[in-house]
């Protein structure tokens, strides 16, 4: 995967969100870090919580706390692009909002809104 500038624009960072593929056991297949010259894929296998009782919603995931299409029940069984807002500022993805830590389901044309770009996501 390649990243491409929006050029002398500084209204987006690689902080306000992040794209990544789960896998049907919810592992994650993404990039991370810090280095931007590194296009390694990483596998990130599910987070377990020690403590159910915790608050810190980004550590995993379930099948209530991800926004999914409208047409859509449930999580897909083979696996699926997902976005997770990891800013402060909102995004909108396919007409709903996404909060700070939230995950929405990606698929085929599905319209991606930060600040005041609109993109569209292309399998």
């Amino acid at each position: 995967a390649k990243f491409y500038g929006l050029g002398t624009a500084k209204a987006l960072s690689r902080q306000h969100c992040v794209i990544f593929y789960r896998d049907a056991v919810g592992g994650r297949l993404g990039q991370y870090g810090e280095d931007s010259d590194d296009e390694t894929l990483l596998y990130q296998p599910r987070k377990i919580e020690a403590n159910p009782d915790s608050q810190n919603k980004s550590e995993t995931e379930n099948e209530d706390e991800i926004i999914k299409p409208d047409d859509k029940s449930g999580l897909p069984e083979n696996g699926f692009f997902a976005i997770e807002c990891v800013g402060k500022n909102k995004i909108v993805v396919g007409g709903k909002r996404v909060e700070q830590s939230q995950v929405a389901i990606l698929e085929h044309g599905t319209t991606i809104k930060l600040a005041s770009y609109s993109l569209y996501f292309l399998l």
